[in-house]
């Protein structure tokens, strides 16, 4: 998962974090922050907390 910073206009990296193998699908909790990734190598959800 690599965290893109769009504010500037041109694309830069913020951050890069470690998830399950063939994330397809990224879900946003707004009023959190929290991340929900889906694998479809191994079948699993991944929860990531800001910060």
């Amino acid at each position: 998962m690599v965290g893109i910073d769009l504010s500037s206009g041109t694309p830069a990296e913020v951050t890069r974090l470690p998830t399950v193998r063939q994330p397809n699908t990224v879900g946003v909790d707004s009023a959190t922050g929290r991340l929900f990734v889906t694998g479809t190598a191994d079948g699993v959800l991944e929860l990531i907390d800001p910060g």
